[in-house]
């Protein structure tokens, strides 16, 4: 098989995941997938006179699927193992072929992580610049970044909060309408029930709802706190802060003091070993 224009090529566990790169919106008209390297090609075009021949344990392909939005769209395509994949939240609204590397719980059915924390290896309190376009490692913890955030709740998903204890047990909470607006808007934060789940609801019906709130940084302060004081500086996060908040998820991880990230259930972080923030197509 002789090729031609190879764009990239990296790491990949299958072909159903090799596949979700390729496209010819993004100028990719065919890939390699080697399974016995678990290695994919990305290419710009492929000589088609006999797509069979393997080299040296390659085999080329022309897909004829369309690039994946998010986690749901590959778990529908058949992707079943929970992991790292590539998605591309513009696609669907513009011919943008921009990425970005997600996790994906597939054994919940394809749902899209937007924010993950297990080991506290990532500083959360960042720029608005940083949550903006996101920072961090899918496979641990990060911010998919507030851009991305938007356009995949344009359709307004469902939203699962989880929070897993120092004991071992998982709480969760699903919402189910969210979404974020753009950066002219500041990222305003929708939220809608019905709201289910057993962490009990601290981010719509609440005293200090941050359903409507737009977000804050320690640059950019957008909290109804009043002048002179801005939540994000004091609590050292990212967030859409109220006055300020009852539920706060990017808050300093132990050994920091990170304040009520799900009040009163939880006062402090040093209760928590997970987070997630997960969204999924209605």
């Amino acid at each position: 098989m002789s090729s031609t224009t190879l764009l990239t090529e990296y790491s990949s566990p299958s072909l159903s995941h090799c596949l979700g790169f390729c496209s010819s919106p993004c100028g990719c008209n065919c890939l390699g997938f080697n399974n016995n390297t678990e290695k994919c090609r990305v290419l710009k075009s492929c000589d088609t006179v006999d797509m069979t021949i393997t080299e040296a344990f390659w085999r080329y392909y022309i897909p004829t699927q369309d690039l994946p939005g998010d986690c749901k769209t590959l778990y529908d395509k058949g992707c079943r193992t929970s992991g790292v994949y590539t998605i591309y939240p513009w696609v669907r609204y513009s011919p943008v072929c921009r990425s970005t590397n997600v996790f994906c719980d597939m054994e919940a059915g394809g749902w899209t992580a937007i924010q993950m924390r297990k080991t506290g290896s990532v500083n959360f309190t960042r720029n608005w610049n940083d949550y903006k376009v996101g920072f961090g490692n899918p496979e641990t913890d990060y911010w998919i970044g507030n851009d991305a955030i938007h356009q995949l709740t344009k359709d307004r998903p469902s939203l699962n909060v989880s929070i897993t204890l120092n004991d071992v047990t998982t709480k969760y909470q699903v919402y189910h309408e969210f979404s974020v607006s753009d950066e002219n808007d500041n990222y305003t934060l929708f939220l809608a029930g019905p709201v289910t789940g057993t962490l009990s609801d601290k981010m719509l019906h609440t005293d200090r709802p941050i359903a409507g709130m737009a977000f804050s940084t320690h640059d950019r302060d957008n909290d109804r706190k009043g002048e002179g004081y801005s939540c994000a500086v004091k609590l050292e996060g990212g967030w859409w802060f109220n006055n300020c908040h009852q539920a706060f998820l990017n808050g300093p991880w132990a050994p920091g003091i990170w304040r009520e990230p799900w009040s009163p259930v939880l006062w402090y972080g040093s209760a928590i070993t997970e987070t997630r923030m997960m969204i999924r197509p209605r």
